[in-house]
């Protein structure tokens, strides 16, 4: 899974996109664009190193080894280290933003509030969490045991959690909203027709075909600066310290 994510993600249509809403957020709510000392949290491969180096020095930390070799890799952040999402080995008020992608919903996360105020933590006062975490229990697929998922959220659910961790929410959407429809067909027709080693399948697909997912994204990215989509396959959460 590791190899794959590492060798396809910069061009899979799925991750174009989502880093197009990420910038696109980023943009909107971070006051300074250049300068931040960035953390994040369950970098995996380092696919968002990047992007998020548009806006400061990057740091990353991930509790597997082979994804913290494959980060170091692309020898775009300051300095990845091998670590639990909820025991992070930096002091207090170190980071102007942390960002937490695809993380809590971990089977390897026995507890997402311990990781929730271990980013708050490491935030300086002001700083600034972005969290982006798959939606909705019973939307659960054959991806879902690739990536050893223990639980989808509601929007609601997560913001809860956000609060309670010390957070003052300023951003909320479902993301992945044109695509909804499409996803839940292919969702609902797994349930009938498994697939025998999904692994082959991820990430691959006709290169036309994803460019044509990804305007979609691509529309997202543009819309979601005004408006929060109300159903989706992920939900994102910025959020400020207090």
């Amino acid at each position: 899974m590791y190899k794959k994510m590492y060798e396809r993600e910069d061009l899979f249509w799925w991750h174009r996109g989502i880093r197009k809403i990420i910038n696109a957020l980023l943009d909107k709510y971070l006051l300074q664009k250049q300068g931040n000392k960035i953390l994040d949290v369950g970098c995996g491969t380092g696919g968002m190193f990047k992007t998020l180096a548009r806006y400061g020095e990057v740091y990353g930390i991930d509790k597997s080894s082979q994804a913290v070799g494959y980060a170091k890799a692309r020898s775009l952040a300051n300095l990845v280290v091998l670590s639990s999402a909820d025991s992070i080995p930096f002091d207090d008020a170190t980071f102007d933003v942390v960002t937490c992608f695809d993380v809590l919903y971990h089977k390897w996360v026995q507890d997402d509030s311990l990781v929730l105020k271990e980013i708050q933590r490491v935030l300086k006062p002001g700083g600034i969490m972005f969290v982006r975490e798959a939606s909705y229990n019973w939307l659960r697929s054959q991806h879902d045991e690739l990536v050893w998922t223990n639980h989808r959220f509601t929007r609601d659910e997560l913001s809860q959690k956000i609060k309670k961790a010390g957070f003052k929410i300023i951003k909320r959407s479902y993301v992945n909203f044109f695509l909804f429809p499409l996803a839940l067909i292919k969702r609902i027709s797994e349930k009938i027709i498994r697939k025998k080693n999904p692994l082959e399948h991820l990430f691959g697909g006709n290169f036309l075909v994803g460019n044509f997912f990804a305007f979609f994204l691509y529309l997202e990215a543009f819309f979601i600066r005004f408006i929060d989509f109300p159903f989706g396959l992920s939900i994102i959460c910025i959020a400020k310290k207090e």
